[in-house]
């Protein structure tokens, strides 16, 4: 049978229309290659892979395609099993289980009334970073007008700026502790204006006071709110209050190996039982007491020597003490004996403060070894000229051995202890 012109036309735009669906199904699967493998890996590809692919969006194209509104609905039904399993868990106990529940709940949709709550789970697993970026995330949809300042209010908060400071941002978390102080004195029911809730602000305000600055302006804190007992041990009981708090971020920062926080916990901690001592001794200057006090000190010492070793990265002293320091140094190193009393004070300030830095404890014992200087305020009692007790330049360099054993200066810190008849570290 001879074929018309139009047939013959037909079956060739039917080949073609053919051809065309087959390209069109190779470049479809090409783009989907490099969609979900990438450019590199599409040269990479072996028939096999190529046609699993090809199967993969063959079964794509079955599929009927979904709504927004079906995909919408889907990830809320998502996000409340994840709620209710979150919320399941804790009732059980689970804390780190209803934590990670919620944490996935909150990447599907990280909504400021989502990170309000996930801000609790958070600081009760210890998840202080998390806790932060909650915090944040409500301040900054607050100041954009896009929540209610309520979604703010004192326990997210206080969780806050406490998490800040288990992160050894010492300043941040004071500034958001104060400005819930402001907000509690506005009595903003909104935030919570219980009296429970300021004098646990102001407690954790005057902490972080201390850390940042020192304890004289602390007390005139504490005095002017007339939050400390009036008993007549005033200083006591600050000295108290800073210690249980000082101790808590050291158990935070350690139960989650935070090791860099946890040094400056440590250090903190360690200056504030030093210059308790003054007090304890106010009230029993006993032989017996002052041993008690002296294990004490000794023993936080050494806790945040043995952080301090440990660190892969080792941290410079603080850039206001590191200044103290220097500052010490010049007038030891320019001005006769009879100028350096003060100077020696700042150097023993250096060491309550940063017991982890080598050289000063070194310098300082060079200097208390000799039998012209005074010193007061080591621990609490004053040492004069060749008074001064051998077992504090003893404990120094022991300090210093402990924290440079192969140092520059071993040799002559051991030299100094066998002349003292001191037991050398690792001897």
């Amino acid at each position: 049978m001879v074929q018309t012109d139009s047939q013959t036309n037909i079956e060739l735009g039917s080949q073609i229309e053919s051809k065309c669906n087959q390209m069109t199904k190779r470049l479809l699967t090409l783009a989907f290659v490099i969609f979900n493998c990438g450019v590199p890996s599409l040269f990479a590809q072996t028939q096999s892979a190529t046609d699993s692919a090809y199967d993969s969006y063959n079964k794509m194209l079955a599929s009927p395609p979904q709504t927004p509104r079906e995909v919408f609905y889907q990830l809320l039904d998502k996000e409340h099993k994840l709620h209710d399993k979150a919320t399941t868990l804790k009732k059980q106990g689970d804390i780190m289980g209803a934590w990670e529940a919620f944490s996935e709940m909150v990447q599907l949709d990280p909504a400021p009334l989502d990170a309000r709550v996930f801000c609790h789970y958070s600081f009760d697993a210890g998840k202080y970073r998390d806790v932060v970026w909650c915090g944040q995330r409500i301040m900054d949809a607050i100041n954009a007008d896009k929540v209610n300042a309520w979604m703010m209010d004192a326990p997210v908060q206080m969780e806050w700026g406490i998490s800040l400071a288990v992160l050894g941002d010492y300043r941040k978390a004071d500034s958001v502790l104060v400005d819930g102080i402001e907000k509690l004195h506005t009595a903003n029911s909104d935030f919570g204006y219980e009296k429970e809730w300021l004098d646990y602000y102001r407690e954790w305000h005057y902490t972080l006071n201390y850390i940042n600055n020192d304890f004289s302006s602390t007390l005139i804190l504490a005095e002017k709110d007339n939050t400390i007992a009036t008993d007549g041990h005033q200083t006591a009981n600050l000295y108290n209050l800073l210690a249980r708090d000082i101790s808590h971020l050291v158990g935070l920062a350690q139960g989650q190996g935070m090791n860099y926080p946890l040094l400056s916990h440590w250090s903190a901690l360690h200056r504030l039982v030093r210059e308790d001592m003054v007090v304890d001794y106010a009230f029993d200057k006993s032989e017996s007491q002052r041993s008690k006090n002296e294990g004490i000190v000794t023993g936080i010492a050494w806790h945040a020597i043995d952080v301090y070793n440990g660190l892969p990265l080792k941290p410079l002293p603080p850039a206001d003490v590191a200044r103290e320091y220097q500052d010490a140094m010049n007038v030891i190193a320019t001005k006769p004996y009879g100028s350096w009393y003060d100077a020696i004070q700042k150097l023993i300030d250096v060491t309550r403060r940063v017991p982890w830095w080598a050289e000063v404890h070194y310098n300082l014992a060079s200097i208390l070894k000799t039998d012209k200087v005074t010193i007061s305020n080591y621990y609490c009692i004053e040492y004069t000229g060749a008074n001064i007790d051998n077992k504090i330049v003893a404990q120094e360099l022991i300090f210093y051995l402990a924290l440079e054993p192969n140092g520059e200066k071993a040799g002559e810190a051991k030299k100094i202890l066998r002349s003292l008849n001191q037991q050398i570290p690792g001897e």
